[in-house]
């Protein structure tokens, strides 16, 4: 995320009114905001994992909507990358 919001402000920046070649930062959204989806989408995934280790029925159950959730999120993470 951090380097994505540099990216950002760089484009920001740059606007000087002229249309012609984007700045460096600029290039580096297309590619991190996919990888930012996925790694969260990961991440909210591996939580429901940890959920289906530690507890009863009542978490266990609550694993499937957390997997599903995370799926989501990283199946659109990859869905708006340059690799779909």
């Amino acid at each position: 995320m951090l380097i994505e919001s540099l990216g950002m402000v760089t484009v920001a920046l740059a606007s000087s009114g002229e249309s012609g070649v984007p700045p460096d930062g600029a290039l580096l959204v297309p590619w991190l905001t996919p990888a930012f989806l996925v790694l969260i989408g990961l991440g909210v995934s591996t939580r429901g994992a940890a959920m289906w280790v530690r507890g009863g029925w009542g978490r266990r159950l609550a694993t499937l909507p957390v997997g599903a959730i995370g799926g989501a999120i990283a199946f659109v993470g990859y869905e708006i990358s340059r690799w779909a």
